[in-house]
């Protein structure tokens, strides 16, 4: 009797280290990666120029997704301007980002008409950025040949 009591004891005390140490943590299924709060602004060489570029959320009359290179025209995305990426005119529903590190990552394809094709794996070329929503996906923004693209990770 005292041993059953001992072991139930054990795992809630288990339960609760592993809760506490899991606090905080973003769902991010990528191997390294560096979380924010979408207050924080994000400094990245995304396009691999050595120029760093300032990566910001603005709230305003709607969000906008603001990437920044000194000397360059802004990038933004949000209130219907999506600046060369077809699936980011909106960006009210993200509610968290990263970068991610990793060399690999997964890149959900899709048909013509609009079903899910296949996921295949993409190499990044450098550090990149990744937008999403908790438990729903999203993707990462990075360059693909010298031009903005979109990486769906997203089911």
């Amino acid at each position: 009797m005292k041993i059953h009591r001992a072991h139930k004891l054990l795992v809630l005390i288990a339960f609760v280290l592993i809760g506490l140490l899991s606090f905080g943590q973003e769902d991010f299924d990528f191997k390294k990666f560096e979380s924010f709060s979408l207050k924080d602004t994000i400094y990245i060489d995304l396009n691999g120029n050595n120029i760093m570029e300032k990566v910001y959320i603005k709230e305003s009359e709607c969000r906008k997704l603001f990437i920044r290179e000194e000397g360059s025209k802004p990038i933004f995305f949000g209130c219907g301007n999506k600046d060369g990426l077809d699936l980011l005119s909106e960006v009210e529903w993200v509610d968290q980002w990263c970068i991610v590190f990793d060399k690999q990552v997964k890149e959900v394809l899709f048909k013509e008409d609009g079903d899910i094709d296949k996921d295949t794996l993409f190499n990044l070329e450098r550090p990149s950025i990744y937008i999403g929503k908790k438990e729903t996906g999203g993707g990462i923004i990075t360059y693909k040949e010298g031009e903005l693209y979109w990486i769906h990770q997203a089911d």
